[in-house]
């Protein structure tokens, strides 16, 4: 990978070029070992080690942001890890790393961006409903932080989460040609991959340590259900689009894994929406792809089987019940105390908007309820929402909340407006992969809230990007030749841009 050459001038004691690279590779995968290692282990860090460990990290942002800034957009999709596979309560070392590397990252990538080369970052209509949902967000809460007495951890823990969102920026910069499109699907898939292998091994252990059959049926597995989700869709989308034997094994692989990652998970919105957002790829795509597709779902289900007795064997049977038992009770709304939690929190939550309408409570507030599920019995605090829908309008009001609403759909339905054609192999395989997600995802998130959990942004942020590619691409196929190429060039040298490529999306 080349390093890119900015106007900002280098001290002569760091390395460049390639030997940059390599040693800035090094260390990022050393310290991702290390953050996961000390997290696991339940290491937690006090304000004063956490400064010690996130001031060299903060300083080598800075530089590689500067120095090679593809470098650093590329590692810090892979930092999200650090945040995924971390451990532990409190402060731990990934979850510094996280913060500093990727958050702080993108805090400098948009001074440099905005600062000192003052480029325009809003490039599209989607970029300024963003933007502006965000600042008057984050100033809103505020506000209602402070009037109504919410707690410091908790508003700082929400606002990271949708911050999150702002790598989007620095990935999208990036997209350029279909290169850069597959480089960041690979990372992601790298990404996922240690997700559900972590969550397998996890699973795994909690199997050995259960003790009666009851507790092997309710054995589940934490595997940010919506990575491992997304990764099910986007291999099913290579698996069915690959003209290449290798590719598409590789593919047929990854898919059994976010399979079997959701599928112990037990989280029964997740897995329904992702096998319904399959279900509707096979509409979306031609009748070549969609046979593919179904030889596809069928070898997933027949490995994940597979995998199980080879793993799990003299307790698969056990095992498949337990799954059984627990998508069954959907239909069993009266008798499932977890969805009677669900119901009493967004009766609650219902309350909660009735009181302030229009400008909501703002990030890190608690609400409660009484829950007198069985077992649960108490009077519940929290921040946090399960039903992603009314999210925003507890946190922001109805106004902002309606605003954000229109805001997270923009993109898909942009694109539902401008189809790519069919003759466009490529860029047909990413729309029908971002349309399912975002179709999955919003089922999910009636149960499973994927704005105030960091998996649930890195996945929403990264669709993003693609669909502004697949937009621009789509753009850019309806001018001429010079004007495509002004189009699709983003800067990357440190020189102003011209006026018709910060215009690159409708």
């Amino acid at each position: 990978m080349s390093s890119t050459t900015q106007n900002f001038p280098i001290p002569s004691f760091i390395p460049t070029g390639r030997t940059f690279t390599v040693w800035t590779v090094v260390a990022l995968a050393l310290g991702l070992a290390a953050a996961c290692y000390l997290g696991n282990m339940g290491f937690e860090m006090t304000g004063v080690e956490a400064a010690f460990l996130g001031l060299p990290v903060a300083l080598l942002a800075l530089v590689c942001v500067w120095h090679n800034e593809k470098l650093w957009i590329y590692s810090a999709v892979l930092g999200e890890a650090f945040n995924l596979l971390g451990g532990g309560e409190g402060i731990t070392a990934g979850d510094v790393a996280f913060g500093v590397w990727v958050i702080g990252g993108v805090m400098i990538w948009l001074g440099k961006e905005l600062l000192v080369y003052r480029r325009p970052i809003i490039r599209s209509s989607f970029d300024f409903l963003f933007i502006s949902f965000f600042l008057f967000s984050s100033l809103l809460s505020i506000l209602t932080f402070s009037i109504n007495d919410g707690m410091v951890s908790r508003f700082f823990t929400e606002w990271l989460s949708v911050a999150n969102l702002l790598l989007y920026f620095p990935v999208r910069s990036i997209l350029n040609k279909r290169e850069d499109v597959i480089w960041l699907l690979t990372l992601f898939s790298i990404v996922a991959l240690f997700n559900s292998l972590f969550a397998i091994t996890m699973y795994k252990q909690k199997l050995v340590n259960a003790v009666v059959e009851a507790e092997l049926m309710a054995t589940r597995s934490v595997s940010h259900e919506n990575v491992a989700m997304a990764w099910m869709l986007v291999c099913a989308t290579v698996f069915g689009y690959a003209r290449s034997l290798r590719l598409g094994v590789l593919a047929l692989c990854g898919m059994g894994l976010g399979f079997v990652g959701l599928l112990i998970s037990l989280s029964r919105g997740p897995i329904l929406s992702g096998f319904g957002a399959l279900v509707m790829m096979l509409f979306l795509v031609g009748g070549a792809v969609r046979k593919r597709l179904l030889v596809a779902i069928c070898a997933m289900l027949l490995g994940g089987v597979g995998l199980g007795y080879a793993m799990f064997p003299g307790v698969i049977e056990t095992i498949g019940a337990g799954i059984v038992k627990r998508m069954a009770t959907v239909n069993q709304a009266s008798s499932d105390r977890s969805l009677q939690s669900r119901a009493r929190e967004q009766a609650a939550a219902l309350k909660y908007i009735e009181r302030s309408p229009l400008i909501g409570y703002g990030y890190g507030v608690l609400y409660h309820y009484y829950d007198n599920a069985p077992g649960r019995r108490g009077t519940i605090y929290s921040s946090f929402f399960h039903n992603g829908w009314l999210w925003p309008f507890y946190k922001f009001g109805i106004p902002l909340g309606l605003f954000f609403l229109f805001m997270y759909f923009y993109p898909p339905a942009r694109l539902m407006l401008r189809y790519p054609p069919s003759s466009d192999r490529f860029l047909r395989a990413a729309a029908v992969c971002a349309l399912c997600f975002f179709v999955a995802s919003s089922l999910t998130n009636t149960t499973s809230n994927q704005v105030s959990e960091f998996s649930g942004t890195f996945t929403i942020l990264l669709f993003w990007a693609v669909l502004d590619y697949v937009n621009r691409s789509m753009t850019a196929a309806q001018l001429p030749q010079a004007t495509t190429e002004r189009l699709l060039a983003q800067p990357t040298d440190g020189s102003m841009p011209n006026a018709s490529a910060a215009t690159g999306s409708i």
